[in-house]
């Protein structure tokens, strides 16, 4: 346990490396402040910004591991890094350097908290499929089971890593009728169905993403770009000249926008193809006001730009910062000491 990568950033410190300043350092800007006092910016290492504690470490056999931080560095940050560094410098890129960072484009929409907050306003109906299936399948496999037997039930459900992860609890109210007793069956919103779902994503709608034709697209020469601690924008952007950031991954002509560096975005249409257009100073410097406008709690630049604070004004209380605060803290508290019980796929007796 004492060697598991508690640090979990959820924005790649080589991802941030293109902010970096000549300090070696990346100006940030905080959205959500407890007072006036606070420095509207601050210059940090790349180590200390876009990080929680044990943000995704996750519970194998009832032990903390860290199996999720290593499967997104070895299956998606460390085979990209390579691939954007060309794409900042403007080499050519092979098919395999595409596959890798548009995985990680996907990689990086859902590993964030401004992710966790979308899905948790939208888990009960998102999850509800999911779960009926499981309920019907439990149904089959439970039916013909004995009361004598299922007292000491464990599904024998053939169960992959990913399926573990997904939160069920089976519980004996207590009560028989003919030889057959009756149970509840619950699930929970959580950290343990946001690593279910993550993975689910990762490894199945991703797919999605590869389907469309992507561009590297370079900046008007006089404006620079920062990035965030929720980088890729998924964009609605209407004929009125109104947009939002409800795009989807599969939506037709929905957009995805991906800055990599203070001069150049990753750019697709849904559903367009041979993508042809440059960036003026209009587009670019609306583009600027998009990534400005998405962020969730952060902006990184490598300037301290009078202009982001002024589009971007930060949100000052003390209450609010507090309770986000606290519900960080308890995200993996509540993994452990509530959802464990979730992850058993056992039969409880009622308490």
């Amino acid at each position: 346990m004492n060697n598991i990568s508690r640090n979990n950033h959820f924005v790649a410190q080589m991802y941030l490396e293109a902010w970096k300043n000549s300090s070696n350092k990346v100006w940030t800007y905080d959205l959500l402040v407890p007072n006036e006092n606070c420095d509207l910016w601050s210059e940090k290492s790349t180590k200390s910004i876009a990080s929680l504690q044990n943000f995704y470490i996750n519970l194998k056999e009832k032990e903390e591991v860290d199996e999720i931080e290593k499967y997104l560095n070895e299956e998606f940050e460390t085979p990209a890094s390579i691939p954007l560094k060309k794409a900042i410098r403007g080499e050519n890129l092979s098919i395999s350097d595409w596959r890798a960072i548009i995985n990680y484009i996907g990689c990086q929409i859902v590993r964030t908290p401004a992710f966790v907050s979308k899905m948790l306003k939208t888990a009960k109906e998102d999850m509800g499929s999911t779960f009926q299936q499981t309920v019907t399948e439990l149904a089959e496999e439970l039916n013909n089971i004995s009361v004598d037997k299922l007292k000491s039930y464990s599904s024998n459900k053939e169960y992959d890593n990913d399926n573990k992860m997904f939160p069920l609890k089976i519980v004996d109210i207590g009560i028989e009728n003919n030889g057959k007793a009756l149970i509840k069956i619950e699930t929970i919103i959580g950290k343990s169905y946001y690593l279910y779902m993550m993975k689910h994503l990762l490894k199945e709608t991703i797919k999605i993403l590869h389907k469309h034709e992507w561009k590297i697209l370079d900046l008007d020469d006089r404006v620079n770009i920062p990035t965030s601690d929720d980088p890729v924008i998924c964009l609605n952007y209407y004929v009125d000249d109104t947009y939002d950031f409800g795009g989807g991954w599969n939506n037709i002509v929905s957009e995805i926008i991906f800055p990599i560096s203070p001069r150049k975005i990753i750019y697709t249409k849904v559903g367009e193809k041979d993508i042809q257009f440059e960036l003026n100073y209009e587009l670019s410097m609306k583009i600027k006001t998009m990534i400005v406008e998405h962020a969730h709690r952060r902006i990184f630049s490598m300037d301290k730009e009078r202009w982001i604070t002024k589009v971007r004004k930060r949100y000052v209380n003390l209450d609010e910062f507090q309770r986000e605060k606290e519900m960080i803290e308890n995200w993996h508290n509540n993994y452990k000491n509530i959802e464990s019980e979730y992850l058993e796929h056992k039969l409880l007796r009622r308490r």
